[in-house]
């Protein structure tokens, strides 16, 4: 998980900076498998793109989804609290994560 930074995190251009950076750090992967825990029906969006290291915060991950960069099984999703479930895909920066 990339959690190191050295912008601000609150200003536009520091928001859009970090992006780049954290595109460049998860750039090598491009498909994850991402395994809800046991006794769990669903991870809600926002949790899972800071779990796998996508965002490195929930500030983050909100905006990305505020801003249309998620899909979830193909589809734009604007919902910061989506359930995901097994057999759902996410898609955000070119990655894709397989749910488990």
């Amino acid at each position: 998980m990339v959690s190191e930074t050295f912008f601000c995190g609150t200003c536009c251009n520091c928001f859009l900076i970090n992006i780049v950076y954290l595109h460049l750090q998860i750039s090598i992967v491009r498909n994850m498998e991402f395994q809800i825990r046991e006794g769990e029906d669903y991870i809600q969006l926002i949790q899972l793109l800071k779990v796998v290291g996508i965002a490195c915060n929930g500030a983050q991950a909100q905006q990305m989804v505020e801003d249309s960069m998620v899909k979830v099984n193909g589809k734009v999703e604007m919902r910061k609290r989506a359930k995901l479930r097994q057999s759902d895909m996410v898609e955000v920066l070119d990655k894709q994560i397989h749910i488990k």
